[in-house]
């Protein structure tokens, strides 16, 4: 039987993220549909060599190999991306973890669509533990490129979120060169999920949240800068549908960046993602979005005592964890 699906894992340093991950990869039913290339960026990190190497015994038709440099975070994914032969693609990162039954449920989507894209609703944790045994409705809702970009606006920036047909992806670039002049950017994804966008193709979602996503591990980058100026321009530069990139500037302008703006200034992030000076992208300053919702925002942070702001989102925090465990189960 043909492989279909393949997860790539890239990894550096988080070997109990890693192995946690791998065990619910283990429990996949249609293992005959999927591949697997687990790639450590770390070839000092001996507690990763040594998982990785009882995973390569217990399942030698999978890839898990260590990188004899360390490549950077985005080169590490191109590098795997070069290896799949499937039609299907996933990229999950080594401290997000499927849901039960949710790979499963890919294989059977993609086994009964030709689709572009499918897109894995987050739910984000500091506390993955709480929820490993957790299983949610994973079924899925047929959708268009517009309406997805419109609904999920800046969560096109989320890597493990997204499956998508690598054939069709290198149609647009079959040697991956665009794709490798954007490492080091921090949002290398957009380089294969906006033109599959653009392409507007088959595109599914799923009904409700699926992927746990580990929050607060952001490392030292400067956040507001990477949101206010990186992503716009790097969407500009990828692609080409009018409608598509406006969809998803306007809409996390309303619906992400104030929230983003607040917490930075209340201290959720390193202090050196907080720039007084911001640099802030053109495209952004043109739209009316921005100009409404976020220049308030960036008013009004520096008027309120980071400590009320702080309160405030640990509530909304505590709230959205409580209505999540009350989810019903499937």
């Amino acid at each position: 039987m043909d492989k279909l699906l393949t997860i790539i894992i890239p990894t550096y340093q988080r070997n109990t993220c890693l192995e946690r991950l791998l065990k619910m990869i283990e429990h996949t039913k249609e293992k005959k549909f999927l591949h697997l290339i687990v790639q450590n960026n770390d070839k000092n990190d001996s507690k990763t060599v040594n998982l990785l190497s009882r995973f390569s015994d217990k399942f030698p038709q999978w890839e898990f190999t260590t990188n004899k440099k360390n490549m950077g975070s985005d080169g590490n994914i191109v590098s795997a991306m070069k290896k799949v032969m499937t039609k299907y693609c996933w990229v999950i990162g080594d401290d997000d973890l499927p849901m039960k039954g949710l790979i499963d449920s890919v294989i059977n989507c993609i086994l009964q669509n030709e689709l572009s894209l499918i897109y894995l609703k987050p739910f984000w944790t500091k506390n993955i533990g709480l929820f490993i045994d957790k299983k949610m409705d994973s079924s899925f809702i047929k959708t268009n490129a517009i309406n997805l970009s419109s609904e999920i606006h800046i969560m096109t920036s989320f890597l493990s979120s997204w499956v998508f047909n690598i054939k069709e992806f290198q149609e647009y670039d079959p040697k991956f060169r665009k794709t490798t002049s954007k490492i080091g950017n921090q949002i290398i994804q957009l380089s294969w999920i906006l033109p599959l966008l653009d392409k507007n193709g088959m595109c599914f979602k799923t009904n409700s949240t699926v992927i746990l996503a580990t929050s607060e591990n952001t490392n030292s980058y400067a956040v507001l800068e990477t949101f206010l100026y990186l992503l716009p321009n790097t969407i500009h530069e990828i692609s080409k549908k009018r409608a598509i990139k406006n969809s998803i500037i306007n809409n996390y302008c309303k619906f992400y960046l104030p929230k983003l703006i607040f917490s930075v200034r209340s201290g959720f992030f390193p202090k050196n993602a907080d720039q007084k000076s911001l640099k802030i992208s053109k495209y952004l300053k043109k739209s009316i979005a921005f100009q409404l919702f976020c220049i308030p925002s960036i008013i009004l942070s520096n008027l309120i005592p980071p400590s009320f702001i702080k309160t405030i989102f640990l509530i909304i925090k505590q709230l959205k964890i409580y209505l999540f465990k009350l989810k019903k189960e499937f």
